[in-house]
């Protein structure tokens, strides 16, 4: 299923639920595992929009949905699951940098690590005698304060643009207007915001959403790749999914013996590009004669090499940073981290 430049949102729904009634939706046929990666996305997505705006709603705040930034990781090593959902606060696009030295909230996010935290947030933006920081807050008004980056762009969004990250941990961003943001959690914010339950049990469901899309999308790519791995990382936002799992012995390999061999299955699918591979396919690494690495197959994306991240490689799961306009995979060998940049 191929998406053409600037396809808006409702089409792209649309076409999903066309693709739902001609390929299984009452027409006795069966889904591809590309498919059925598609089709969890979106149930996913429309599932969270709905959390979303509960939770927002029991905590005061009006929040946009549509645009939604999120990354969904399973550990390979003990299958347990982390969690980031990003959206704004409604009418962020309207604030001007005056209004944020005075503070303003800003994000509102869900935040679900492997050792059962579950909590919703609230970002307020404000600048402290010239320095930037990010009061974080929950449910029951338990805060917390870090420090934030606030910078301006030249290139103007017109609507809200939610980016996320979590490579040692989870950071958040968000673009509108000239402005852009990044907010990135301390590792101890189990030890700084207590856990506060909504009256909904809007974190319970949005782990079983998290759940659901996990084990179809891992069942979906390990049908193509014949792995057992659980370690699964999904990025989903409104122009963009990708899926990827790593394939066992990955973490174990050198970076002198990644030439040619397979390091993870992937799948993506991006509004903007029609020149990702269509189907699932393996990430091969392969050395040019100048020693660099390529990704085989991939021209288009470009491949690095970061030091080693002991989180990563521990947990044995791939990692992502999704961008304004990339996407990088992060995948963890023994003694590197393999970075993938595909472009949107």
């Amino acid at each position: 299923m191929g998406f053409r430049n600037g396809l808006s949102q409702w089409i792209f729904y649309g076409t999903i639920a066309l693709l739902l009634a001609g390929c299984g939706g009452g027409g006795g046929g069966t889904l591809t595992a590309e498919q059925q990666i598609v089709a969890s996305n979106a149930s996913f997505r429309s599932r969270a929009q709905t959390i979303l705006q509960g939770a927002a709603q029991e905590m005061g705040v009006q929040v946009d949905t549509q645009d939604f930034a999120g990354i969904v990781l399973t550990n390979g090593s003990d299958g347990k699951r982390n969690v980031v959902v990003n959206t704004n606060i409604r009418g962020v696009q309207n604030l001007t940098m005056d209004n944020l030295s005075r503070g303003a909230d800003v994000l509102f996010c869900y935040l679900q690590t492997d050792d059962d935290y579950r909590n919703f947030f609230v970002v307020n933006i404000r600048n402290d005698n010239g320095r930037w920081v990010a009061q974080i807050r929950n449910l029951a008004g338990d805060t917390t304060t870090v420090d934030a980056e606030v910078t301006t762009q030249a290139r103007e969004n017109e609507k809200p643009k939610l980016t996320v990250d979590w490579d040692g941990g989870p950071c958040l961003d968000a673009r509108f207007g000239p402005i852009v943001i990044k907010v990135c959690f301390p590792i101890d914010i189990k030890d700084l915001i207590p856990l506060r339950t909504t009256s909904g049990e809007w974190e319970n469901q949005m782990d079983t959403a998290a759940q659901q899309i996990s084990t179809s999308v891992r069942g979906s790519i390990g049908s193509r790749s014949r792995d057992s791995s659980t370690g699964v990382v999904i990025v989903t936002r409104e122009d963009v999914v990708l899926a990827a799992q790593l394939l066992t012995g990955t973490v174990t390999t050198p970076l002198a013996s990644v030439n040619g061999r397979a390091l993870a299955a992937c799948y993506i699918q991006a509004s903007n590009r029609s020149d990702m591979p269509s189907s699932i396919f393996n990430i091969t690494l392969t050395e040019s004669g100048s020693g660099s690495l390529n990704a085989s197959g991939l021209p288009q994306v470009p491949v690095s090499v970061e030091p080693a991240n002991l989180v990563i490689k521990t947990k044995s799961s791939p990692r992502a940073r999704l961008a304004d306009v990339d996407l990088e995979l992060l995948l963890p060998i023994e003694d590197r981290v393999i970075a993938l940049q595909f472009p949107l």
